[in-house]
C-alpha cells in the first residue's frame, strides 16, 4: 500500500483465481477531504481501475512505484512463459521464474513497457523506485550466473542468492546498469 501526491491510495494484492493465478492491482483515489469531515475510508473511496497482469503460472508483484503522470511502475516475479512484455528489454523467459518489470498507464488500461528481468536460475524482484528522467530503479536477488549485466561494479555471479540493482532507461527497452551485489 502506498499513497502518491494526490492523496490516492495504491494497494497491490496477489490472487490466485482459475484459470491462473496472476497479480492484482487496485488503486484507490480518496474525495476530496473537508474541514467538517478531515477523515475518509476506503467505504467512501472511488475505484479509479483495477487490472490483472500475468501469464500461464504463478506471477507476484512486490513493489510499486508512481509516476508523476500517475502511471504504475511494478516488479515483482513470474513463473510464466507467456508474461505479457510490451517494448522489452528481454523478450523470453530465461527459466526457473524471473523478475518482472511493467509499466502501466494511469488508467491500467495499456502498458507502456514489461519486460522480464533475468537469468537460467531463479530471480526475484522487490523494489522499484522512479528516478526524475523516468528511469526504473529496481532491485531484488538472483540465483542466475547469467543475470544481464550492464556497466556492472560487480560482473561476476558470487553464488546462492546475489542481491541484483538494474535501472532500466524511461522506454523500459535497455538497461542504464545492471549489477550483482
Amino acid at each position: 500500500v502506498m499513497t502518491d501526491r494526490r492523496g490516492s491510495e495504491v494497494v497491490m494484492r496477489g490472487c490466485r483465481l482459475e484459470p491462473c493465478p496472476c497479480v492484482f492491482f487496485l488503486m484507490i483515489r480518496r474525495p476530496p477531504r473537508s474541514t467538517l469531515f478531515p477523515y475518509t475510508t476506503l467505504f467512501r473511496s472511488a475505484l479509479s481501475y483495477s487490472t490483472y497482469l500475468g501469464g500461464n503460472d504463478n506471477d507476484r508483484g512486490s513493489g510499486i512505484s508512481l509516476g508523476t503522470a500517475g502511471a504504475a511502475y511494478v516488479t515483482g516475479f513470474t513463473l510464466s512463459s507467456d508474461f505479457p512484455t510490451e517494448n522489452p528489454y528481454q523478450a523470453g523467459y530465461g527459466g526457473s521464474g524471473d523478475a518482472f518489470v511493467s509499466a502501466l498507464s494511469s488508467t491500467g488500461s495499456a502498458l507502456f513497457y514489461s519486460t522480464y528481468l533475468g537469468g537460467s536460475g531463479s530471480d526475484r524482484g522487490y523494489g522499484i523506485s522512479l528516478g526524475t528522467d523516468g528511469a526504473a530503479y529496481v532491485t531484488g536477488y538472483t540465483a542466475s550466473p547469467n543475470f544481464p549485466t550492464e556497466n556492472p561494479y560487480q560482473a561476476g555471479y558470487g553464488g546462492g542468492a546475489d542481491v541484483f540493482v538494474t535501472v532500466l532507461t524511461s522506454t523500459g527497452s535497455a538497461l542504464s546498469y545492471s549489477t550483482y551485489l
